[in-house]
């Protein structure tokens, strides 16, 4: 067997992650402690592209699973790059955040079970500022607040 060379604990993760702001709140949904490195912090709605899926997509999906909203993602407002070093090794990750809507009504939120998210909630956006805030979730809300 073969030295690990260190090269076996880099990755890229890529995600895509969705703006919703209805009514002067955005939607944020609270990582869980299965996200040991960002337990409690909150972050957009949203989370890993799997394979050969289209960002869009996962933008719709993660928002179902995480919140039980049906989003739909309009155009790329944001695309950020960085490394993290998390406890499984060093991570590349690329962000893709999607201006979105919701399609139809609000429908009561859902809380994912078992995921990496545990609780969601539209959070009043003079407000969010005082949450323990990931970086996306920090660059979400300054573009956010800026609209007119």
């Amino acid at each position: 067997m073969a030295a690990m060379t260190g090269m076996e604990k880099r990755r890229t993760r890529v995600a895509a992650y969705v703006v919703l702001v209805n009514a002067g709140r955005i939607a944020l949904c609270r990582l869980s402690p299965r996200v040991a490195h960002a337990a409690g912090r909150w972050t957009l709605p949203g989370g890993g592209v799997e394979f050969g899926e289209d960002p869009a997509m996962t933008v719709a999906r993660e928002t179902r699973e995480e919140t039980g909203l049906t989003a739909v993602a309009h155009e790329v407002l944001h695309v950020g790059s960085k490394l993290t070093e998390w406890p499984e090794g060093e991570v590349h990750s690329i962000q893709l955040i999607y201006r979105g809507s919701l399609e139809g009504a609000p429908e009561p939120l859902v809380f994912e079970q078992n995921g990496s998210t545990d609780m969601c909630g539209w959070h009043p956006l003079q407000e969010v500022q005082a949450l323990p805030l990931t970086d996306v979730s920090k660059w979400a809300l300054t573009w956010a607040l800026a609209q007119p």
